[in-house]
C-alpha cells in the first residue's frame, strides 16, 4: 500500500531538500544495500534505463554478484526487475493519463510504442490499449 500511495498521493509540498518518495529499503523491506542502491537507480532512470555493468558500477558489486542478490531478494535478475519497474511505470501512465503510446514508451525506455506493447502484453497479459478502454482480459 506504501508504494503504490507514494505514486498517487501528494499531501503537502515538500522541500527542496527532502526526498520526493520513501526509501526503497522502507517501501519494499529491503535490507542489502547494494540491493536499495541498485533500486534507486533503476528509479531515476526509467526512461534512460543503465546497463547492467552501469549498475553493477553504480552500486559497487560485480554484475553477477548483483544479479544474485536480486535473484535472492526479489526471486528474478536485476534487468528482469529492471524491465518489471519499467513496465509498472508504463501501465500507470497507460491507465492514468491520456498520453500517445509512443510517448509512454519513450519516457519508460523503449525503443518504440511496438517494442513497448510486445513487452506490455507479455508482463501483464493485455495490450496497453486494451488496458486504456478497460477492457477484459483476454488470452492471445
Amino acid at each position: 500500500a506504501r508504494l503504490v500511495s507514494d505514486w498517487f498521493l501528494h499531501t503537502d509540498i515538500r522541500a527542496a531538500t527532502d526526498p520526493q518518495r520513501a526509501l526503497a529499503s522502507d517501501r519494499i523491506g529491503v535490507a542489502s544495500p547494494h540491493v536499495v542502491e541498485g533500486l534507486t537507480a533503476m528509479e531515476n532512470h526509467v526512461a534512460d534505463p543503465l546497463t547492467l555493468s552501469q549498475l553493477a558500477m553504480m552500486t559497487g558489486v560485480s554484475d553477477r554478484h548483483l544479479n544474485r542478490l536480486f535473484n535472492d531478494t526479489f526471486g528474478r535478475s536485476a534487468m528482469d526487475y529492471y524491465r518489471s519497474l519499467r513496465l509498472d511505470v508504463g501501465r500507470r501512465l497507460v491507465t492514468a493519463s491520456t498520453m500517445k503510446f509512443g510517448d509512454i514508451a519513450e519516457a519508460t525506455g523503449f525503443a518504440t510504442a511496438s517494442h513497448f506493447s510486445n513487452a506490455y502484453h507479455k508482463e501483464f497479459e493485455v495490450r496497453p490499449k486494451q488496458d486504456r478502454q478497460g477492457a477484459p482480459l483476454v488470452a492471445g
